[in-house]
């Protein structure tokens, strides 16, 4: 867990906006999504988003399955 806090909390962003412990790397973790939902909606390209907040890999090979089928 340590290592996990450590590189988000002492490099990049983290570093720069002073962020520590658990707190800080949610927080890293919180604008690093925000960043990269902004970047992946402006791709002008045909894009699909996978859920996998239940960490059903299954699931997820799944839809990934119907995407590709849809090519």
């Amino acid at each position: 867990m340590d290592g996990f806090i450590d590189y988000y909390t002492n490099q990049g962003f983290g570093k720069m906006q002073g962020l520590s412990g658990v707190e800080g790397t949610i927080q890293a973790l919180q604008e690093r999504k925000n960043i990269e939902l902004e970047i992946f909606n402006l791709l002008k390209m045909n894009k699909r988003k996978i859920d996998n907040s239940q960490f059903d890999l299954d699931k997820c090979k799944e839809e990934l399955r119907e995407i590709l089928n849809e090519l």
